[in-house]
């Protein structure tokens, strides 16, 4: 089976938070499925043959402190470089320098404390941070963060502003953020010549396809928006790469230090007709 997938023409802003007076969906991309001469699989597969759809399944996020001591294979390596000689928008940076790791850790909690202390990121974010006990079929729970039932708790009511995360606590989390960062077998910087749609799509399937490739490995990978979002760190990481182009995406990449982290719980996956929307679907609705 193949697939084609089409943009549908849409500015930036229009794909933002959502606002009273519009939709609750908006035309964002189209994807065209057909049956591919000889019932051959993805071409791309069937160089590798690796298993797809259990890699789909068997993959996660990790956020944890990787093996600083685990450097990445040659395969890994050639993953890396092959998916990049595929892309038209974006460009792959891979940082495996200690120096740089360093530089990138501290980055990232400056952009973790600033984001944590920004009212309209927080309250975002801790809409996404559902209970622990729920039964949510979007969203994160502490347990995928390693956290204990009672912090992902005060977690979530401070991030939603229901209660006040003390100056240790926001510190704590984005020292966090910044040890796992240097903990990395490398960190991949994912940037574009424009931030825009076409940029970010180009930037997702590249991250997803480098995860499952990654995984494959036996690497797990972990995402770090702040140093995309960020305009500050942001700035710094485009002068420290030495290009003018935006960093669209950031992951890190390694393998949990310790062994339990590999047991977490994968995060709320919804079902396929909770997500697909027929052709007749009213987009207000």
């Amino acid at each position: 089976m193949g697939s084609t997938v089409s943009l549908s023409p849409l500015a930036g802003q229009g794909v933002g938070p959502q606002c009273d007076d519009e939709p609750r969906f908006v035309p964002f991309a189209v994807v065209e499925f057909a049956r591919l001469p000889g019932g051959l699989a993805d071409p791309m597969a069937s160089a590798d043959a690796l298993p797809w759809s259990e890699l789909m399944l068997a993959r996660k996020v990790i956020r944890a402190e990787y093996d600083e001591r685990v450097e990445l294979d040659t395969h890994a390596q050639d993953a890396l470089k092959d998916v990049e000689a595929r892309c038209d928008l974006v460009k792959t940076h891979v940082v495996r320098d200690s120096a740089t790791l360093l530089f990138l850790g501290k980055s990232l909690e400056l952009a973790e404390t600033t984001m944590l202390n920004r009212d309209s990121f927080a309250r975002e974010l801790g809409q996404w941070l559902v209970d622990e006990r729920g039964e949510e079929s979007r969203g994160m729970r502490g347990r995928e963060f390693g956290l204990r039932a009672t912090v992902a708790e005060r977690l979530r009511r401070g991030l939603r502003r229901e209660i006040d995360l003390l100056p240790d606590e926001v510190a704590g989390f984005a020292h966090a953020a910044r040890r796992g960062v240097t903990s990395a077998s490398c960190v991949v910087v994912l940037t574009a010549e424009r931030d825009d749609v076409s940029g970010w799509l180009e930037a997702g399937q590249v991250y997803e396809e480098l995860a499952l490739r990654l995984w494959h490995r036996g690497y797990c990978t972990a995402v770090h928006a702040g140093l995309a979002e960020v305009e500050g760190p942001s700035l710094a990481l485009r002068g420290r790469l030495r290009t003018a182009r935006r960093p669209v995406a950031v992951f890190r990449v390694g393998r949990p230090l310790h062994d339990e982290d590999w047991m977490r719980p994968h995060a709320a996956r919804p079902k396929l007709e909770d997500v697909l929307l027929p052709e007749s679907k009213d987009l207000s609705d």
